[in-house]
């Protein structure tokens, strides 16, 4: 059943599954990180006896209120996914990566590594967290092998760049660094050398602001900045496979659908969970990940 975006249609819709006596209820709310929300939606489920998967966006402010809302409701999971994970994937890989090209990458030859961060959403507590995994992964790795930690291209405090219209798009994100690369760029002396970003759409839209600027293009030995972006979409595989996009990190809906479906036969069959796909912890179930690119 589809709300449309409607929680008052969508309660309605879970009292009609209450009534018709489903052995079970997958939602995925329309109110975003909503503990209220989703206990409403929960309460008519419980009383019936219906068990409930919440699944695919956020119903908590917090991880931490999460697992207290689900130790509370022992007839309910949650299958989404982890933000953390993905920053961890996302900037272990940058950090390998780099560690493995410092020289090439640190284009200004200053011993640091200048770079440019695109969030998304300014709004969206995952893609604030999923940014701040990613530095903080990446700076970990570097650290560990003695090399400095990034520095965000104007030498100010960290700051991700986020689209005001909250729209993850490719279009933001090339104007966006268009701009940074009038002022920092090779010819500069004092360039952006890494690209972080929260979907492969922006990072999309970074590559094409690049090559306007004959960088990241398919010529063989061109100069080509670091971009990295989170999705594994088909663009980006062949981004990455012409070397004009450097990573990302594989969440498709592939990863839920699995996931998702693993929940139900938990839940209805008690089949066990394979720990080879999903990483279980505190009625919390997350598709495991993988990082796609060149190394």
């Amino acid at each position: 059943m589809d709300a449309h975006g409607s929680f008052r249609t969508q309660f309605d819709q879970v009292m009609d599954a209450a009534a018709s006596g489903t052995d079970l209820v997958c939602i995925q709310s329309c109110e975003y990180a909503s503990l209220s929300a989703a206990q409403e939606l929960l309460d008519p489920l419980e009383a019936a006896g219906i068990p409930v998967i919440f699944f695919g966006r956020s119903i908590a402010p917090s991880h931490e209120k999460l697992v207290r809302f689900l130790s509370d409701h022992p007839d309910c999971l949650y299958v989404n996914h982890d933000v953390e994970d993905i920053g961890r994937v996302q900037g272990t890989s940058i950090g390998e990566y780099l560690c493995a090209h410092y020289t090439d990458c640190d284009l200004n030859g200053d011993g640091i590594i200048s770079f440019v961060c695109f969030q998304g959403d300014p709004y969206d507590p995952d893609a604030v967290h999923r940014s701040r995994f990613a530095c903080d992964l990446a700076n970990q790795v570097l650290e560990e092998a003695g090399y400095p930690a990034l520095q965000w291209y104007d030498g100010s405090d960290c700051c991700a760049l986020a689209d005001p219209q909250c729209m993850w798009s490719a279009a933001f994100a090339r104007d966006t660094l268009n701009d940074l690369l009038k002022v920092y760029s090779p010819a500069s002396g004092n360039m952006i050398e890494l690209i972080i970003c929260g979907c492969d759409d922006m990072a999309n839209g970074c590559i094409n602001a690049l090559f306007h600027i004959d960088l990241n293009t398919d010529v063989p030995g061109s100069l080509c900045i670091p971009v990295f972006g989170v999705d594994g979409t088909d663009l980006a595989r062949e981004l990455i496979q012409k070397k004009r996009m450097t990573g990302t990190v594989i969440r498709s809906p592939e990863h839920m659908v699995r996931s998702l479906t693993a929940a139900i036969s938990f839940v209805l069959d008690a089949v066990p969970f394979d720990p080879q796909t999903e990483r279980v912890e505190d009625a919390c179930v997350f598709p495991l990940y993988e990082y796609l690119g060149n190394r």
